[in-house]
């Protein structure tokens, strides 16, 4: 009887963790392998968009020169649920043989394709809070940190209203205070690439966001359009 109150803990308690873990994208995951190795459920903006070896990379390059206009190369989950108040997060590393710009960026609040937030992590050594306008970039806030090559950092973004605080490997780096956008989808971009950047994972938690894996059934179509960034 006292082994059976043991495993009936354990599993109340494994079954309450689970619970409280956050909608996770896992690249790694076989089911978000899609046809041509597309990731299923992420629609395509820009670029060419892959899963390769467990991780999303996009693999179109402008090269450093052209990436100082800002270009970018995106794409967004399509959820049937819009982040308002609550955390997006991101797993992301550069190319071992990277330097320069070079940005992976967390899009969230997008309220379409060319509108919402987005924070940058910046191979050059920046972690920034902007926001697109109409598919134009612009900074509201950075900080200088230490971005290194072949090196997985983790950026979180907690929302609160018009409170955004953007952190990097649990650091509280950047807030900001801005009321443009309220809610929206998340995405990942790639910008003034020269090397490539790869995603492991993206989550998001929030109110009406169901846990668990965000691996869709089915893969959406590909659309293949433009979204330039501004330089910074």
């Amino acid at each position: 009887m006292r082994k059976l109150k043991i495993l009936l803990l354990i599993s109340f308690c494994f079954i309450f963790v689970m619970s409280a873990i956050a909608a996770e994208y896992d690249f790694a995951d076989p089911t978000a392998l899609g046809a041509n190795n597309s990731a299923k459920g992420w629609k395509v903006i820009s670029g060419t968009w892959a899963i390769e070896d467990g991780m999303y990379v996009e693999s179109d390059m402008v090269g450093q020169a052209a990436a100082q206009d800002g270009n970018a190369f995106c794409s967004i989950y399509q959820s049937s649920w819009m982040i308002k108040d609550g955390t997006v997060e991101m797993k992301a590393k550069h190319d071992a043989g990277s330097s320069g710009a070079n940005d992976a960026i967390l899009l969230y609040r997008m309220e379409d394709e060319e509108n919402g937030y987005a924070t940058r992590l910046q191979r050059d050594g920046y972690l920034t809070i902007g926001k697109i306008t109409g598919g134009i970039y612009s900074h509201i806030l950075f900080t200088v940190t230490t971005v290194n090559a072949d090196t997985v950092y983790t950026v979180t973004v907690e929302l609160n209203g018009t409170a955004i605080d953007a952190y990097l490997d649990g650091n509280l780096l950047v807030t900001v205070d801005d009321a443009t956008y309220k809610k929206g989808k998340i995405g990942l971009c790639v910008g003034r690439s020269a090397s490539p950047i790869y995603f492991l994972s993206v989550s998001a938690e929030g109110d009406g966001i169901p846990k668990g894996s965000m691996t869709p059934v089915e893969s959406p179509g590909k659309l293949a359009t433009t979204w330039g960034l501004v330089k910074r």
